[in-house]
């Protein structure tokens, strides 16, 4: 594991075997379908949390305003956003709303803004087959000895790198 992640790790979570301890405990309490998330704070630079999502949660915290009736992101630049109408909305044009906005940052109530750096599927068809009903715990074990952790650093450092940081 990097040393710079390590630290990180460290500063959030006390040690390595503590965030492990704390995120193999989360996957394994999951039940039913889900996914568990290491994730860096953007607030908190360096920061790094666990998060837990079931069924097809998103950790975006945008995730929450993909529900509309135009999809921003593949809209045609050149016509303007219209509704069931054909009506111009207000005076917003095609790639200024929409998750790949340049000024997108609003997040729903209670929300963090965070960038996911590691993610576990808990999905039973993930780990069942090879490690039978009573072998979720070992298939997180394993998964955990297997992660590339150069590339969880890659991630946390990208993350970092997009909000100014080090």
């Amino acid at each position: 594991m990097p040393e710079d992640l390590v630290k990180d790790i460290d500063d959030s979570c006390s040690s390595v075997e503590s965030l492990k301890q704390d995120f193999l405990a989360a996957a394994s309490a999951m039940f039913g379908p889900g996914f568990v998330w290491l994730v860096t704070d953007m607030n908190k630079e360096g920061m790094i949390k666990i998060l837990c999502t079931y069924n097809a949660g998103s950790p975006y915290p945008q995730a929450y305003t993909r529900r509309q009736s135009v999809d921003m992101n593949t809209e045609n630049p050149e016509s303007p956003a219209s509704s069931a109408t054909g009506t111009q909305i207000g005076n917003q044009f095609a790639g200024v709303m929409g998750s790949h906005a340049p000024n997108r940052r609003d997040l729903a109530p209670g929300a963090i803004d965070v960038q996911p750096i590691l993610c576990v599927n808990t999905w039973e068809h993930v780990w069942m087959m090879d490690y039978g009903i009573a072998g979720k715990d070992e298939f997180l074990e394993r998964w955990w000895n297997r992660v590339n952790w150069e590339a969880v650093f890659e991630n946390h450092k990208t993350a970092i790198a997009s909000k100014g940081g080090r």
